[in-house]
Formats: structure tokens, sequence, C-alpha cells
């Protein structure tokens, strides 16, 4: 790109940016009053300075967001007690009135002039902090700021020297008090956990912050796809409405969710799309704010994460652009030249060419003023995922340019439109949008359905395992679409999970299982696609040994057990044989895998895609996965089930390499290369900050096999 100053351009960019915000913070107090008749939620960026290059922020309010996040620290405005200096601050704020943005200033950190630079937990740092807290949003009240009251409390890096809730909730209360009573207008928000810590947010509401905040703040961070957020979402919200106080209704915020181009499987188009992606479930779940981390990359090292979070790169050139922009830069910036006052009217699916619709598909759609916009994209990676749309009036991809398709249909005609992972955004023919949003077969935004998995029973029967992520109570029918029988169940509001026999009347290892669940009114919900499931029958009877690892860490006292025993009446559909491992481990860094002896007795017939059982643990909390080693040494670890005693037994499919899990060695690619062998069986984990006690016994396991993946 040539480096041209190109001002006019800029500054028509910077005086359309003005002209939004003049109604910025009326659409987010829209959005967060009635998500679903808003306007489009508002957006923004987090920065690390108070004085920008020359040329930043007019690229920065090209891309039309409307807001930065940004700390406003402590030690650096209270260099002597009781005497504050907001100067660098006040140059912020005017550089950001110029070019129509607003700020979401994080009140954060510790002052070495109190508790030691740690974070306050003193009655005399908490005071002071307050002090200083309610002269920060004094001075720049009356302007629609935000007011953010640290930055990821549940984190050690932030909250020194180690995460403490009581600590922070007798701060944020402080905080509350202070604020009410120098400037009671002001909007407080928080406490801006990292991840969607909902152990720390509820004991944050229990402590009663939610009286004193407009929003409760959350970082989504995750290295899986974004789509993931929605059961998360909607925990927190059923959460936030048990504890909020009588009337009130709190917005969930994004303050900050981004994808380091460093991190494995990650590239700048990949971080692009996933931004464009990010933003629009976000959307579609009501979500009034969201600020992608970061504007810029924080240096110029390609191997550290944290330097690769940015949409623009780090180093400052004279001229125009003054950085080079990153696919994330553009697909912003199309993001909101394409839905910039378009309200989200809801998810719809279209049956694909090869057969049903398919919950994969994520397709959007928004409204303006009688102008239709979808958007489409799908998480399958697997088969062809192509849709007919109809009425296609114009296509651009998710970075602004225009499509391969565009300009080959009519509203006369349905464009035959292949999904990928990059969201395509189309105009649509309003008669063609009406349509789509009549009731139909398929309503995948019901949502609360956060997982449907089968697993084996006794005497050919299927237990079917449903996950709710959020909501309200339902009722509905779970299908075994291969034998044909279905099974009635129900749910109330606040349950989580439900365990649903179906009797297929034959063996569940010889049959392929599709699971279908629908409402009582005969709306499908959810899906899971057909798969086989093998007994892993050497569980229980091959010679099996625990240990413990410590990854060359200092040993830890602990003692172990390995049993095998028969299942527990309890167990869902009772499969006999079952093997219970028992731990009392003191504090420190431990894990325990459970290896096969022999050989043969390691290896893994075919190609499945995941491990399945029942899991239940007795005692302290503890985790649960296993490891598979592939041809090439590559070693895949599924993400670990965190289990309760709570919880009674689990269902657990545990699948390699997706769902967060992590794989290291051999060739890398993660991508399993038969032939597989178990590395562990089992592998039991646990909090590794404290000592405990447990057992965690497990039943029924069984290999799952895709249909087409081969046995």
């Amino acid at each position: 790109m040539r480096r041209e100053r190109k001002q006019t351009t800029a500054e028509a960019m910077v005086g359309r940016a003005r002209g939004r915000c003049a109604a910025a913070m009326a659409l987010l107090m829209a959005a967060a009053a009635c998500a679903a008749e808003a306007a489009l939620p508002e957006h923004g960026v987090n920065i690390h300075f108070t004085d920008a290059r020359v040329g930043e922020m007019d690229m920065l309010a090209a891309t039309g967001c409307r807001w930065v996040r940004m700390d406003l620290t402590w030690a650096r405005t209270e260099p002597k007690r009781g005497e504050y200096d907001f100067a660098s601050y006040d140059r912020l704020v005017a550089t950001l009135d110029r070019h129509g943005l607003r700020p979401l200033f994080i009140l954060d950190y510790g002052n070495p002039l109190y508790d030691g630079g740690l974070a306050p937990h003193t009655e005399t740092g908490r005071a002071a902090f307050a002090r200083w807290a309610a002269a920060a949003v004094g001075r720049y009240r009356g302007r629609g700021y935000l007011w953010e009251i640290w930055n990821e409390p549940n984190h050690a890096n932030f909250w020194k020297p180690q995460p403490h809730v009581a600590d922070y909730v007798a701060l944020a209360r402080a905080v509350g008090r202070a604020v009410r009573e120098a400037a009671p207008d002001e909007r407080l928000i928080g406490p801006a956990t990292s991840t969607i810590d909902l152990e720390f947010l509820e004991e944050c509401f229990r402590g009663g912050v939610l009286e004193d905040w407009w929003a409760v703040s959350v970082h989504p961070y995750r290295q899986t796809e974004p789509e993931t957020v929605m059961v998360d979402y909607g925990r927190l919200r059923d959460m936030i409405r048990r504890y909020a106080p009588a009337g009130r209704e709190l917005p969930i915020l994004s303050s900050e969710w981004g994808y380091s181009t460093a991190w494995r499987g990650m590239n700048a188009e990949r971080q692009g799309t996933l931004l464009a992606r990010q933003w629009l479930v976000n959307a579609a779940a009501g979500i009034p704010l969201s600020i992608w981390y970061d504007w810029r990359d924080d240096g110029a090292d390609p191997t550290e994460p944290e330097h690769n979070f940015g949409t623009v790169r780090h180093r400052w050139f004279a001229g125009w652009p003054p950085f080079d922009p990153k696919p994330a830069w553009y697909a912003m910036r199309a993001f909101h030249g394409e839905l910039d006052g378009h309200r989200f009217v809801r998810r719809v699916s279209l049956e694909r060419t090869s057969g049903e619709a398919d919950p994969a598909d994520w397709l959007l759609l928004f409204e303006r003023t009688g102008r239709w916009r979808l958007v489409m994209w799908t998480t399958s990676t697997g088969g062809a995922a192509v849709v007919r749309v109809p009425g296609v009036l114009g296509l651009r991809t998710h970075l602004g340019q225009p499509h391969g398709l565009a300009g080959t249909s009519t509203i006369q005609e349905a464009l035959e439109v292949r999904l990928g992972p990059a969201p395509v955004y189309a105009d649509l023919d309003a008669a063609a949008a009406a349509e789509l949003v009549r009731p139909g077969r398929w309503d995948w935004s019901d949502g609360r359905i956060e997982s449907v998995e089968a697993g084996l029973g006794a005497g050919g029967d299927v237990w079917v395992e449903l996950r709710k992520g959020y909501g309200p109570a339902m009722r509905g029918i779970v299908r075994v679409l291969t034998a044909g029988p279905t099974s009635t169940w129900s749910w109330s509001a606040g349950e989580g999970e439900a365990a649903v026999r179906v009797a297929t009347g034959m063996a569940a290892a010889d049959i392929p299982i599709r699971l279908e669940v629908a409402r009582d009114d005969d709306v499908i919900v959810a899906r899971r696609s057909s798969a086989r499931l093998k007994p892993i029958t050497a569980w229980w009877r091959a010679p099996m040994k625990i240990g413990a690892n410590t990854d060359g860490r200092p040993a830890v006292p602990h003692e172990i057990l390995l049993e095998r025993i028969t299942a527990p009446a309890d167990c869902p559909g009772a499969p006999g044989e079952a093997v219970r491992i028992s731990i009392a481990t003191a504090a420190g860094f431990q894990y325990f895998p459970v290896r096969f002896e022999h050989l043969a007795d390691r290896r893994i017939e075919g190609r499945p895609t995941a491990l399945v059982l029942w899991a239940k643990v007795e005692g302290d909390p503890l985790r649960l996965t296993c490891r598979v080693e592939d041809s090439s040494g590559e070693v895949f670890q599924p993400r670990a089930a965190q289990l309760r005693a709570d919880e009674g037994w689990r269902l657990l499919r545990l699948p390699w390499p997706g769902d967060g899990g992590g794989w290291w060695g051999g060739d890398r690619d993660g991508v399993p290369t038969p032939p597989l062998q178990w590395q562990a069986a089992l592998l039991v984990d646990r909090d590794h900050a404290r000592g405990q006690t447990g057992a965690v016994i497990v039943a029924g396991a069984a290999l799952l096999y895709d249909e087409g993946s081969g046995r």
C-alpha cells in the first residue's frame, strides 16, 4: 500500500465517525435495555497509550469503532499521597473527542504508596483507591464514559500477589460507595474477568457488587472458535438474574477479547476471520459493547503471543497509513460498513443442497429501514456446506471485497453459496428476507441445548445426556433416528443437564447412532451427527497402572490407588464393570496418568474421533482427560472435563484434537494420523494450588467413530 497522505479520505472517514459517535451512548443504552430492538451494538479496541502517534487516531476512527478501552492507572495518577495528576489522560480524552471516540477507562493496579504496591487488601489501601477512583470519575463526569473496576482480578498477573475474590469484592464495594457520592450518574462495570470465570463471578455477585454496577464485563478468551461463547453467555445471564437487584436487568459486556496470530493454528488471515465472527456472535447474543484486543501489535516478535493481538502491525511510519493494516483491520472496517445502523433480527436456517439444515451453519439476519443483510459462514470442517440463498442482490467478503459470485444472480433465482469459515455479507430482497423469518422446521437460535451425547447402556439401550446451556424450562423429545425410538423429557429452569434413556432394542455398538432433539412443538433445536460407539473391553480386563507426573518439578507427597469394581447401581445404564481411581495429594504441580502395561492393549482400532465414558467424582473436584499418540509421535490431549461431586454421573466426550485440547510432538499438524495408541487411557488432574482428596469412577468407556471416519 502506498504511504501517501490521502488526508481528504482520512478526514472524511473521521468526520463520519464523529457523526456516528454523537448517538453512541444512546445506542449503547438502547442495546442494553432491549437487545432485540436495538441497532447494531457498539464496538471498540484496547489501546496502551495516552499519546497517539501521528495519524494513529485517524486510522483507528476509519475502522468505524466508537470506543477505546484504556488503563487509567492509580500509580501513574497519584504520585504522592492525596495528590492527583490526570494531565496525560486529559490529553488522551481531548484526542478522543476530536475523533468521535469514547473511552472505557479501567480503574486499576496497585500503587507503591499503599499496601506495598500490591492489589489493595487493607482498609487503608481500599479507602485510598476509592478516593482516587472517585476523583478520576468526577473529573470526567457527564461525558458518557464507562468505568471498569480493575482488569482481570481473577488472574495473578493483575491481582498481586494472588487472586483473592473477597479482597476484590471489598474494593469494588468501596469504589461503588465513593463514586455514588461523588458522581452518582456515572456507570461502573466489572469485574473484567479473564475468561468467563463463573465461580469468581458468582462470588462477586454474592458480595453485592451488582448493586453498584451498570453492567457485568468479562473477557471471553478461548483458543476455540468464538461461537462456543453462546452457552457461556447464557449461563452468566442466568446467574446475573439470580443475583441482580429486583427490577434491574444488567447487560453483559465483552470488554476484552481477541486472538493472537502467534497462537498455534492461527495466522493473520484467520485472525481477521475470527474478528468478524466474534463480533457477529456477540451481536446475536445481545452483547451491547464488544472490545477487540488489541488495536496495535505490542511488539515485533512473531512468536510472542502478547505482540500479535493487534489489527495493525507494531511499526509506525510517517505518512498514510501510519501502520501496516492486518486483515483484522479490513475486517473491522468492513463490519461497520456493512452493518452500522442495522438491528439483529434472528439466526435463520437454510437447508444444504446435500440434505438438511446443519447447526454448524451460521446465518444471521440484520435489517435497517427495510434493507436486509444476511451474514453467512459455517464452523463445519467436513463435507460440502452449500446453501441455496433466495433473493440475493449482492455479495461481499468479510474484508469488504466483491465476492466471486457477485453479479451472477437475480432476485428471481436462488444463488448457491458455498459456506466457509469466513463470513459472507449478502444483500437480500425484502420478500426473501420475510420468508426466512417465518416459523420453520429448524431453529438453532433456541440456544438452550449445549450438547447432545450418546453413551452405552445395558440391554441394548442408548443413554443420551443433554446439557442445557441456559434459559427457561422446556419440554421436548429425543430421537435416535436410526433405530426410531423416542423419549420425552422435560427440564426445569436452572437445571443444567438431563440423562435420557432411549431403548433401541439392539446393541448400541452395532448401529450408527444419530440423535435429534425437538421441542414439544416439533421444532428441531439440536442434532448429533451419525456415529458408532465401540466399547473398550480392554479397560476391564487388561493390566493397567497409575503413576504421578510432575514434568520435572519437585515431587509432591501423594497416595494413589486404582481398583476395578462393579459399576454402582446409580450409574445410568448400569454398564457393569468400572474403574475407581482414588487420590490424596498435597499442593503442588502433579497429575496422574493411567497406562496399559502391555503394548498390545495400547493400540486403538481405526480412526475414532473421541473417547466417551461415564464419570462420577467423590470428594474434592477433579479433572479428567486422556492422551492419544499417533503414528508420527504427535500426542493429543483433549480439554479436561471439570467434575464435581454435586454433579453426580456425567457422560463425557473427550475429542481429539478439538474443543480446546492440546497437541504436541511428532509432525505437529493437529491431525491424528493412524494407527493410534493410548499414551494415557485416563489422565486425572486437579487444582495444583491446594491439597485434595477424592476419587473418580469411570464406567461404560467407548470409542466414538463418526460415520465415514473408518473403524
